[in-house]
């Protein structure tokens, strides 16, 4: 409403003399117009150089906050510390890509992880991860919810327009790139530039380049009428061209983008402002492979609880805590990956004490059971027969309120000596009880009537701003709750039932199948096994 009031305006002001209202009383006068023009101009190309840093506020506030909240001290960390730390676990955080196609795929949103050692994912293929790379850089990108949210769910046009004007992308655009330029690491080596900048110097100059040219050409022609002080029909013969030659490197530029498989144009995708027109369009790249700048976003849109990539990995022991917002326990997200699992062929999920009942069933018996703890599940790695299989087990734990301890009165803050400790708190800090709690911000809203909203445990995703009191019980409730799937999990003794030893492999004995297991050995593809038995078959 505000752009078509505005074209009105402009339009039909210069005959009826009416005014922007509510922003100006006065009637309209050239003269302030082409004052207006030539400052908007004027920022606009003082602005381009750095439209991609001004496009990801959003995404560093958040980066920033969320590295105050969580890490030791509020300092940020590096994948090279990381790496370099043997007591630090191997850490894998999933987001999502959604601005790429591959030429045989139909589905734009694509899995991509980060670790200290790789970044991508099997469709997207794996580059080196970047040296040195931001930490709460890569956690603010797994948890972009909004253009999550926008991009993956609500995926419409209209949706996507008020996400670009309100500039409220929590994703950003990372390179994915499997090897440098050499005029980058020269330009490291000589002018010693962080890596960062250097790369975007180089990769980034050429579009920047034309778009400053696009809006000097608009500022040298309102530069014609600013200098004549008045609109002349020979300052308009000379503003013209200047106009058709703005408007036509603009209009080549953008369709040239669409082109950007092709090695001659790939340095169009590198501008922030032709990217944000392909996500507002809805266009995705297609190529055989992605583009050497990629949009990444909250991995939640595919998979909630990461259990694919440890099932990709074929972990044998897997503890899955599921913080997903389901009070009423119907387990929508683990049903999900449990379908993907089965859509990837990554292996089939069973129950250990009874194999024989659906899976489907186990879940169900688990939501109703309101005083359990932890759901055991059983993982059976590989898929046709062919495969070489094996065996895993994940413990899931619920974000959920047992009714035996529904009467818990909020205890104080949790403070380091009592992490060191391992001790359970028995104090009381105020006179409620922990499912009295919600609210956000601060913890004097409890107190103060303003204590409203969705209470304890069940905080909705929305809320981002839980108080420090929420946060407190959910982390001692989370310790009440872990505890037996912990211990079952850490045990030096096989997890395995009896029953599982006893179970063979699917064709085990044939002489097709000792000729897989020989392959399976030896450096021949999967591919390759698995056509042998099927020719066999």
């Amino acid at each position: 409403m505000l752009s078509v009031g505005f074209v009105r305006w402009r339009v039909f002001s210069p005959v009826t003399a009416q005014s922007l209202h509510p922003f100006s009383t006065q009637a309209f006068d050239q003269s302030n117009w082409n004052n207006f023009l030539f400052w908007t101009y004027l920022a606009d190309v003082l602005i381009v150089p750095f439209y991609q840093g001004i496009r990801g506020t959003m995404h560093r506030f958040y980066s920033i906050s969320l590295q105050k909240a969580y890490f030791a001290k509020g300092e940020d960390t590096t994948w090279n510390d990381i790496k370099a730390n043997m007591f630090c676990p191997f850490l894998i955080l999933t987001g999502t890509v959604n601005d790429y196609v591959r030429v045989d795929d139909e589905r734009a949103i694509h899995e991509i992880s980060f670790s200290s050692l790789h970044t991508g994912s099997d469709v997207l293929g794996y580059v080196r991860a970047r040296r040195p790379q931001s930490l709460a850089k890569c956690t603010a990108l797994a948890g972009a919810a909004t253009d999550a949210f926008v991009l993956g769910m609500l995926d419409r046009i209209r949706y996507r327009f008020w996400l670009e004007v309100l500039n409220l992308c929590m994703g950003d655009f990372i390179p994915f790139r499997r090897r440098e330029r050499p005029l980058v690491k020269a330009i490291r080596r000589h002018v010693k530039a962080a890596p960062r900048w250097a790369t975007q110097f180089v990769y980034q100059l050429p579009s920047t380049v034309l778009g400053l040219l696009f809006y000097a050409l608009l500022l040298a022609s309102e530069l014609i009428i600013h200098r004549d002080e008045r609109l002349t029909v020979s300052a308009c013969a000379r503003q013209r061209p200047l106009i058709y030659l703005a408007l036509a490197l603009f209009v080549t530029s953008f369709i040239l983008s669409f082109y950007g498989f092709l090695p001659c144009f790939k340095f169009l995708l590198h501008s922030p402002g032709i990217r944000q027109l392909h996500q507002l369009t809805r266009y995705y790249h297609r190529a055989t492979r992605p583009p050497n700048l990629i949009y990444v976003t909250d991995g939640g849109v595919q998979d909630c609880t990461g259990i694919l990539q440890l099932m990709r990995r074929r972990r044998e022991r897997i503890v899955l805590v599921l913080g997903a917002e389901d009070p009423t326990s119907e387990l929508l997200v683990l049903r999900s990956t449990l379908e993907q699992a089965a859509a990837e062929k990554l292996g089939s999920f069973y129950d250990p004490t009874d194999p024989r009942r659906d899976i489907r069933a186990t879940l169900d018996d688990f939501g109703r059971d309101e005083e359990a703890t932890e759901l055991h599940l059983g993982i059976q790695y590989g898929w046709w027969a062919c495969d070489q299989h094996s065996t895993g087990h994940v413990f899931i734990i619920k974000n959920r309120l047992p009714p035996s301890m529904e009467d818990r009165p909020v205890r104080p803050l949790l403070t380091k000596e009592d992490i060191l400790s391992g001790k359970a708190c028995s104090d009381e800090l105020w006179e409620m009880k922990q499912t009295q709690l919600a609210s956000c911000c601060c913890d004097c809203c409890h107190t103060s009537g303003l204590n409203f909203g969705t209470r304890f445990p069940h905080v909705p995703n929305a809320n981002q701003c839980m108080t420090p009191q929420m946060f407190n019980s959910l982390c001692r409730l989370g310790y009440d709750l872990s505890g037996p799937a912990v211990q079952a999990i850490a045990k030096q003794s096989p997890i395995a039932d009896i029953w599982e030893d006893h179970v063979t492999e699917p064709g085990a004995g044939s002489p097709l199948h000792s000729e897989i297991i020989r392959m399976s050995h030896s450096s021949t593809p999967v591919s390759a096994r698995r056509k042998l038995w099927r020719c066999n078959s």
